[in-house]
């Protein structure tokens, strides 16, 4: 595995953030706080995961959290040469199921040619967006977004769709700050029940949705706040 840093993504500043009922925010350089990608794209969905956080509690939410964060850690590792077996021994609870889906995960990493960043922060004033992608690497000879998320099975292609507007929300930010030629990426899911997701996308396929659901994300809030609502 080659390791890379790109100078114009080192540049980017690191990001203030806070946490608020609801919705994650993000400071600019500029000092406006503007919503995390995700809190913009799951605007739609705010009621129903409230509601399945009150189903399942809280403790639930927090292990299934626990597991995705430990196989995130366990990605890391690999991509960065490093002995996976010290990240397994620092979270044992999680480790069992973490391990299981890093195991899953682990032959898509093959196609990494060079890792460029991990956990690089992004925003966008032109989108009023940030956030922070999990990975920049170079893959089939293209520079790509990776994201690597967790579930218990494969999921529907219609339910990937906030991944892949995720995805593009990243590259359309690397484009914005640094203008640098980045116009692919990559959604891998890893699963439960051992099954691996690996799904490729081009920027240009989703930046109309995304706009459409950025707009509708603040049409939401600025009725809500009109309304008195949170």
């Amino acid at each position: 595995m080659i390791i890379k840093p790109i100078p114009e993504l080192e540049q980017i500043p690191k990001l203030k953030s806070k946490t608020l009922p609801g919705i994650r925010l993000y400071q600019l350089p500029n000092e406006r706080w503007v919503p995390s990608v995700t809190s913009v794209l799951g605007w739609r969905k705010r009621d129903f995961f409230r509601e399945w956080r009150c189903k399942v509690g809280p403790q639930v939410a927090q292990e299934g959290a626990k597991r995705g964060q430990h196989m995130h850690d366990l990605v890391e590792a690999k991509l960065e040469g490093k002995d996976t077996s010290k990240v397994e021994a620092q979270n044992p609870l999680a480790g069992i199921v973490g391990k299981k889906l890093f195991k899953t995960i682990e032959p898509a990493l093959e196609a990494v040619e060079i890792l460029h960043v991990l956990e690089q922060p992004l925003y966008s004033e032109v989108m009023t967006l940030a956030g922070r992608c999990d990975a920049v690497v170079t893959a089939d000879g293209h520079l790509e977004v990776w994201d690597f998320k967790t579930a218990k099975e494969p999921k529907p292609e219609k339910w990937l769709l906030d991944y892949y507007l995720q995805v593009t929300a990243y590259i359309l930010m690397i484009q914005e700050i640094t203008g640098l030629d980045i116009q692919r990426g990559r959604v891998i899911v890893s699963c439960e029940n051992g099954k691996v997701q690996v799904k490729k996308i081009h920027y240009k396929d989703y930046e109309n949705t995304l706009a459409e659901e950025i707009l509708g994300y603040y049409a939401d809030l600025q009725e809500r706040l009109k309304n008195g609502k949170q």
